[in-house]
């Protein structure tokens, strides 16, 4: 699968839809480095004029492109700031691509965290830097593992979602006031947001399993409904059945095995027009 200039453009709106809904929350939680209290809306501030000024275009690095004007206009407090370098440095290093494979964006990620470090005098970790470079790995290594981009950004959101919750044993200001770094969650609810645009946009597959010594199975109900859609969970005895139609097989199957023994599996292709049907 590739990402284009099309699906990348849905991928930053519904990010930044995201953010909006959590301003708030994200704001209620900023301490660290100034309890503030404005992350939250630097992050919206900082993306709503480039994602105003996205064009329709199924060219990557033009549209990447054409956020670097709005995002150094826009660009607004310390976590703001940090994200636009981050998406500058995809504009950057993406410029000539009309579309790019798993294995390139996974680089360019790379690139983007690693560019986002260096623009902050004293880079420190607990921080935003930190989910984006958790996320940079977790995609690598799917894709390394043979996974598309769908099962990568899944496998980095995860990473990063681990990197946040650590982020209050890292900062003991954090720590102190029971919360995690606002910046951290306000990129992770972006990854979020564009996770839920990049499975609408991919091609779907039908996975059926068969689980022996389950638990947890209203947990794997639950975490199905935000990957997939039909979903059936059955269980008789020791055994549970698993039905759902899925961008994210290898991330369903991963985390199957986390609550019982996969018996077996099988994974169909589904035609476009039966992607979300029973």
């Amino acid at each position: 699968m590739k990402i284009h200039g099309l699906l990348f453009r849905k991928i930053l709106q519904a990010g930044y839809e995201a953010l909006v809904r959590m301003e708030s929350e994200v704001n209620a939680i900023n301490v660290f480095p100034v309890a503030d209290r404005d992350t939250g809306s630097n992050l919206v501030q900082t993306l709503g004029p480039a994602v105003q000024a996205l064009p329709e275009t199924p060219h990557l690095g033009n549209l990447l492109v054409a956020l670097e004007d709005p995002l150094l206009e826009s660009a607004q407090g310390n976590a703001g700031l940090i994200f636009a370098d981050y998406l500058l440095g995809a504009a950057q290093d993406l410029a000539g691509e009309t579309a790019v494979s798993a294995s390139r964006f996974a680089e360019t990620l790379r690139k983007c965290a690693a560019q986002a470090r260096t623009a902050v005098a004293e880079p420190k970790e607990g921080t935003i830097l930190t989910t984006m470079s958790a996320f940079a790995e977790g995609f690598a290594q799917e894709v390394r593992e043979g996974g598309d981009v769908p099962d990568a950004w899944v496998r980095g959101l995860e990473q990063a979602k681990q990197a946040l919750a650590e982020t209050q044993e890292v900062l003991p200001v954090l720590k102190e006031a029971g919360v995690v770094d606002a910046g951290a969650l306000g990129f992770v609810t972006w990854l979020e947001g564009g996770l839920h645009a990049l499975l609408e946009a991919s091609p779907k597959v039908e996975v059926q399993a068969l689980l022996l010594n389950a638990t947890g199975t209203s947990e794997i109900q639950h975490l199905l409904q935000q990957w997939g859609t039909s979903v059936v969970v059955i269980s008789v005895d020791t055994r549970t059945r698993i039905h759902v139609h899925t961008a994210v097989p290898r991330a369903v199957l991963r985390h199957l095995v986390r609550h019982g023994i996969l018996d077996r599996y099988e994974i169909t292709p589904l035609p476009s027009d039966q992607s979300s049907s029973a």
